[in-house]
This record gives C-alpha cells, structure tokens and sequence, in this order.
C-alpha cells in the first residue's frame, strides 16, 4: 500500500509539474530563439553563458520590419541579444530603412550586410555601433556618397568593398580617413570592366 501511495503522489507531482510547465511564459532568450529560428536563421550561444552572441540570418527573406522585430525582442545592453557580437545579414531584403534596428545591438563586433540593398543613405546609422570591427558590403549599392559615413566607423579594422560602385578616388579617400583599416575590394581592371555599359 505504500509503494502505490508513492506511485500516486510521483504520478501527481509530475502531473502538476508538466501542467506549471505548460502554462509558463518562454523566457526573453526562447523568445528571440525562437523569432530568429521561424525566420530561417540560426543562433550560437556562448559557452557557459546564456548569452547568443551569433545570429545568422544569411540567405533567408528577412526584411527591415522582421528586423526590427528581432531588435524589439532582444535589443539593447539588457536584453537576450545584448550580447550579440556576430550577426550574418548577407543575402537578405535588408534595405537602408533595416539598419537603424541595428543599433540596438551595442556590442556587435562583425556585420555582412553582402548582397542586401542598403545603399549609401543607410550607413550612417552604423556609426553607433562602437564596437564593430569587421564590415562586409559585397555586392551593395554603395558609392563615392559612402566614403563620408564610412569614414565614421572607427573601430573598424575589416571592411570589404568588393563589387560596389566606390571609385579608386573613393577608395582613395577612404584609405586615407581611416589608415588603420584593411579595405578590401577588387583590382581596378576589374571595378572598370563592371562599370562599362
């Protein structure tokens, strides 16, 4: 009669263990866990933490407004995503009017923005993000207009230009507003072919 009595009160508690469980609210990480993950993408946590600090969302149709639905979710020093340093935006329908949710990611360090429509209106906004050290703008639409705004960002220490319609006068300039940065982008022969009608 004991051992049913135990059996009974075992069943119970794990009955009502699974009911308090069904009923809880998912913590702000699930959350944006879970935003990220129904918008194609992945995340990578930081050992030992509870922290995501990557997020990739390359290759997928996130927009400007999923965006700054991510950054509502988990922006901000205190939020999920406040310590995001990683975040993979290449080949996505991010436009300029996406990049200011990107401010609310304080410690991103490494951005592709590769193969979106940002254009040189959008990069000014990124000048907030002090720590981002690594910039990759692949097959954007940015121009000479980029130079002033670029000239802005300077933490960085990476930037990939290649296949953008900057000019070796640009280029020129850029290297000279920002001399400790590696700017990467494709031999002049190469920029001067593309630029051809």
């Amino acid at each position: 009669m004991q051992a049913t009595f135990f059996r009974y009160m075992a069943i119970s508690a794990a009955a009502l263990l699974s009911g308090v469980l069904a009923g809880c609210s998912p913590t702000p990480e699930q959350a944006a866990l879970k935003l990220v993950r129904r918008l194609g993408g992945s995340v990578t946590a930081a050992s030992g933490t509870n922290g995501i600090v990557r997020v990739d969302l390359a290759h997928t149709a996130v927009t400007d407004d999923d965006l700054a639905r991510l950054a509502r979710a988990g922006g901000g020093a205190a939020g999920p995503l406040g310590r995001l340093v990683e975040f993979d935006l290449t080949h996505t329908c991010i436009t300029d009017r996406g990049i200011e949710s990107l401010t609310a990611f304080p410690l991103l360090r490494k951005l592709s923005l590769t193969l979106t429509q940002v254009t040189d209106a959008g990069i000014a906004p990124l000048a907030a993000l002090e720590q981002l050290s690594e910039l990759y703008l692949i097959e954007t639409q940015l121009t000479d207009a980029a130079v002033e705004p670029l000239s802005r960002l300077r933490h960085l220490q990476t930037l990939v230009l290649l296949r953008t319609a900057l000019s070796d006068a640009g280029i020129a300039s850029l290297r000279r507003s920002l001399p400790q940065v590696t700017i990467q982008i494709e031999p002049a022969a190469a920029r001067s072919r593309r630029s051809r009608p």
